[in-house]
C-alpha cells in the first residue's frame, strides 16, 4: 500500500522512508490514515520512538529517538576530528560512541571547571532544564525552544545533581534547592580528588555526582552515599552497564555487565578519610513533590 502511494507520487521518498522504519503489514493502513496530510517533518516525528509492530498512536521509547547531525568540514579538520577521537579514547581508556564523543566536546566548551577556577567545584557553564509532567509522569529535556522526551535512566542522571526550581504551573515563590547540599558537594569533590572513582577511569573533566544508593529506593545525601563519576561512567551505570554497590569512597564494587560475561573491581582504600556529616546537621531533603516540576542539571 504504502509502495502504490509512492508510485502514484502521493508520498514523497522522505515520508515512505519514515514509514517503512515503523509500519508492518498489521498497522500499515493504520499509520497511513494519521499520515494524510502530513508533512515529511511531521511523518518523521509521527513515528519518532516508535519500533515496528507499533501502532501509530503508541507512547514513543525515547531510548529509540535520535536526532542527525550533518556537518561539511574541510580535511584539515577531518583529520583533527579523527585525532581528537583518539585522543578521547585514550583519555577515558575505552572506544567511545560518537554521541560520547560530541558530548564529552560539548561539556569541554561550557563547563566552567577546576582548571579555570582554581580548586572550585566544576560547575556548568550552560545548565540542562528537565521537567516532568503531571499527567504522564514523563520527563523532557529542554533544547532551543523544543521539548524532547527522555527515557527514565537518563533522568534519573540528569537530576543525580541538581536543581529544583518548582511547579512551572504555579505562582509560588519557589526557592532553588539543590538537590544535594551545597557543604557536601564540595567535599566529595574534595575527598573524590577531582576525578572519577571508577577502577580505571582516568578522567579528571565532566563531573558528576552520583546517589549509589539511588533517591527513589532510598538514598540519601550522605557523604557515604555519594561519589564522583564522569559523564561516561555515570551514562553507562544508569543504563545498566556498570553497577555501583557499598560505600563511599574505600568499599565501593562496581561491576561491568557485558553480553557474555561480567567483570568485578573493588575499590580499595587509596587514603585516609573519616566520612562527616555538614556541621553535624541531618542533609536530608524533603521528598520532591509529585508535579510538574523542573531541575537544572549541572
Amino acid at each position: 500500500m504504502i509502495a502504490e502511494l509512492f508510485r502514484d507520487g502521493e508520498l514523497c521518498f522522505s515520508a515512505v522512508r519514515e514509514l517503512t522504519r515503523v509500519a508492518t503489514p498489521a498497522t500499515e493502513e493504520a499509520f497511513l490514515r494519521k499520515a494524510h496530510g502530513k508533512t515529511a517533518h511531521q511523518v518523521q516525528q509521527m513515528v519518532a520512538g516508535l519500533k515496528p509492530g507499533d501502532e501509530p498512536d503508541a507512547t514513543p521509547d525515547p531510548r529509540r529517538i535520535t536526532k542527525r547531525v550533518v556537518i561539511e568540514v574541510s580535511v584539515e579538520t577531518y583529520a583533527m576530528w579523527r585525532r581528537t577521537k583518539t585522543a578521547l579514547d585514550e583519555e577515558h581508556g575505552a572506544r567511545l560512541s560518537d554521541d560520547e564523543v560530541v558530548q564529552t566536546l560539548c561539556r569541554r566548551a561550557t563547563e566552567v571547571s577546576a582548571t579555570t577556577q582554581g580548586n572550585a567545584v566544576p560547575r556548568p557553564a550552560v545548565q540542562t532544564a528537565v521537567t516532568t509532567c503531571k499527567a504522564c509522569k514523563r520527563a523532557f529535556i529542554e533544547g532551543a525552544g523544543e521539548a524532547l522526551p527522555i527515557d527514565e535512566a537518563t533522568a534519573a542522571r540528569l537530576t543525580c545533581d541538581a536543581e529544583y526550581i518548582g511547579d512551572l504551573e504555579s505562582d509560588e515563590l519557589t526557592r532553588v534547592t539543590s538537590v544535594i547540599p551545597a557543604a557536601i558537594r564540595r567535599k566529595v569533590f574534595h575527598r573524590d580528588h577531582f576525578a572519577c572513582v571508577t577502577p580505571g577511569c582516568r578522567a579528571t573533566r565532566h563531573l558528576d555526582l552520583h546517589h549509589v544508593r539511588h533517591r527513589e529506593d532510598g538514598g540519601n545525601h550522605s557523604m557515604s552515599n555519594i561519589a564522583v563519576l564522569c559523564f561516561g561512567c555515570h551514562q553507562r551505570h544508569h543504563a545498566g552497564q556498570l553497577m555501583i554497590t557499598g560505600h563511599a569512597p574505600d568499599h565501593l564494587e562496581f561491576t561491568w555487565q557485558h553480553d557474555d560475561d561480567v567483570e568485578s573491581a573493588m575499590s580499595g582504600p587509596s587514603w585516609d578519610w573519616v566520612p562527616v556529616e555538614a556541621d553535624g546537621r541531618s542533609v536530608e531533603l524533603d521528598p520532591e513533590p509529585d508535579d510538574r516540576s523542573s531541575h537544572r542539571s549541572g
